[in-house]
């Protein structure tokens, strides 16, 4: 092998290294993302980012009877479906038929919805959207309002991203069949069928993080405890950003450590080593007519600016920046390793 040839692979490989020399190693062996923590200022500037309205409206249509086919439940898919799209967000339905006792065939729908379309890994947050189809209550109605409350606050944010293949972007998914259909033990049908999907298709190790979401705010004393110890590091950065924003206030992240629910979306992607950070609380559920007076929306308010300001850190966007640039070195190192590849190319073509 003659030198120019050696070089040239040598720029070629400088290529796929530097290209991704912002991941680490992390769980299980795989790569996983190193998030870049922002300021003081930074936390305090995209704190005051809000919109409680938005949040507000978004409840109120999601909480509302919605058991599987029903209309509640059609309805509910084409408002998550529509809020998405309307903000150039790549949305996709992963809709399936399961067979289940005493009640039969049923079509169930899983919503994918990705901020950048071919990203190479993407950070995961997830909540189901079925009811149980007994009463209009928040069941994870207000999970699923601040998941498009993120969508919708942070739009002008997420626009300052120019795509690139080797970057961490954001993925927001709906789960179908959570609740049981026919039996009690019929659950996470949703969950159950989008990990087998892409375990074939290999998509799961584009997951860096999966952050399924279960809260039931209301003016009850409730808390997001400690589950899983792999993904210790993540929930400590969260009640580290609670304590900087809300020092005086009701803290929602207090570091207690409970043993991990089984009946949730998370247990099929955790029992195939998918890193997950569940923010999960267990409170009763509240009707429809008891909303307006029960549900605390300034807690909820003030879980959303830290879920929102720890998904901002994890894309690595900085108030300081400007639109199109991510990262000095993501854009940087390319460029290098780029230019010596074609000078590599050059010497043995002239050769």
């Amino acid at each position: 092998m003659t030198p120019h040839v050696v070089l040239l692979a040598c720029g070629l490989w400088i290529i796929s290294v530097m290209a991704t020399d912002h991941w680490r190693v992390g769980l299980y062996g795989s790569i996983h993302y190193h998030p870049k923590e922002l300021t003081a200022h930074e936390v305090k500037h995209f704190a005051q980012l809000t919109d409680v309205n938005h949040l507000q409206e978004a409840v109120q249509r999601i909480a509302r009877k919605r058991n599987v086919n029903g209309i509640g439940h059609k309805y509910i898919r084409r408002y998550i479906k529509q809020s998405l799209k309307k903000l150039d967000w790549l949305v996709q339905e992963d809709t399936f038929v399961t067979d289940n006792p005493g009640v039969g065939k049923v079509r169930l729908h899983n919503i994918v919805a990705k901020l950048t379309p071919y990203a190479n890994r993407y950070l995961m947050l997830g909540c189901h959207y079925d009811g149980n189809g007994y009463k209009k209550s928040t069941g994870s109605a207000i999970s699923c309002a601040m998941l498009l409350n993120i969508a919708h606050v942070l739009q002008k944010e997420f626009k300052k991203i120019h795509p690139r293949p080797w970057d961490i972007s954001l993925m927001l998914v709906f789960f179908d069949g959570k609740e049981a259909i026919g039996s009690q033990n019929n659950i996470l049908q949703g969950s159950y069928h989008l990990v087998r999907r892409w375990a074939r298709n290999g998509f799961l190790d584009n997951i860096d993080l999966f952050v399924p979401i279960d809260l039931l705010v209301t003016d009850e004393d409730i808390h997001f405890p400690h589950m899983i110890r792999s993904t210790v590091i993540w929930y400590l950065r969260l009640r580290q950003l609670e304590n900087l924003l809300y020092h005086k206030r009701t803290k929602y992240f207090q570091a207690i450590t409970v043993d991990l629910p089984e009946r949730n979306d998370h247990m099929p992607f955790h029992a195939v080593h998918v890193p997950v950070l569940p923010l999960i609380t267990i409170p009763k559920p509240l009707s429809m007519r008891k909303i307006s007076k029960k549900v605390d929306y300034t807690a909820i308010e003030q879980v959303s600016v830290v879920l929102r300001l720890f998904v901002l850190e994890y894309l690595q966007i900085s108030s300081k920046q400007k639109s199109g640039v991510n990262d000095g070195q993501v854009v940087l190192y390319p460029c290098l390793s780029l230019i010596l590849t074609l000078l590599a190319a050059t010497s043995l073509w002239l050769a």
